[in-house]
């Protein structure tokens, strides 16, 4: 269960545009098939390592968070959220 919730900081909106969507395979992956994410150190380059998870000396992505940031990046949700917060 979460803490008391924050809002989602600009700072955080804007970094995430800074990211670049990214076709991939993993190496260790048999079937080679193409993926489709982001990068974690890429994340952490911007500044949201709090997106990125180790698993195994591995790093990923939190991706449920980082579609959440995507969908905040939306104009039309950002005006949404903005008008919220005034009410």
């Amino acid at each position: 269960m979460a803490n008391t919730g924050k809002s989602i900081s600009n700072k955080d909106i804007k970094s995430i545009s800074k990211v670049d969507l990214k076709s991939y395979k993993f190496i260790d992956d048999e079937s080679q098939r193409e993926r489709y994410g982001v990068i974690a150190q890429d994340l952490e380059k911007v500044g949201l390592e709090h997106l990125v998870v180790e698993n195994e000396n591995k790093k990923g992505v939190d991706y449920i968070s980082l579609l959440i940031l995507k969908i905040a990046e939306l104009p039309i949700i950002r005006l949404w959220c903005v008008f919220l917060l005034q009410i």
